[in-house]
């Protein structure tokens, strides 16, 4: 716990996950700073685990959440939309029956090696795997490729 007061102000810094937080707690009161602090922590550790309930979204296949991505991605990127749905469909093609929760580090080794023996070119096969991070989200951030 590391506290310290900038003017009459509490702040608080930690590392959490290789990241450094740094955040004013906005009171004038070291109780109220230590409280935020940990209030902080908590919250962060519950994102990362995953604690809040969001197992029907790790249940859903990638064909299912790739298509409501597509979707959203032709209205805001209405011009790139081309090569995401080429992307895509390659996607849905070799990974679509799979849960959100099944798709790991070797999966994606083994969709990157079943399209590099299709021939796509390696830059084809790295903006596919950037769209897949992009439609796993937050479990994407989990994956080392990202």
């Amino acid at each position: 716990m590391s506290l310290f007061r900038r003017g009459d102000v509490w702040w608080y810094e930690f590392w959490f996950s290789g990241r450094r937080i740094q955040e004013s707690t906005k009171s004038a009161s070291k109780t109220v700073a230590k409280s935020a602090e940990q209030r902080r922590r908590r919250e962060l550790a519950e994102g990362f685990n995953s604690f809040e309930d969001v197992r029907h979204e790790r249940v859903r296949t990638v064909n299912e959440i790739a298509t409501d991505f597509l979707t959203s991605y032709k209205l805001r990127n209405p011009q790139s939309a081309v090569f995401a749905t080429y992307a895509v469909r390659h996607l849905q093609r070799l990974l679509g029956d799979r849960m959100m929760v099944e798709v790991s580090e070797q999966t994606v080794r083994d969709y990157q090696d079943q399209r590099l023996r299709e021939n796509a070119s390696p830059k084809t096969v790295n903006d596919e795997v950037g769209i897949l991070l992009r439609i796993m989200d937050d479990a994407g951030n989990l994956l080392p490729f990202a």
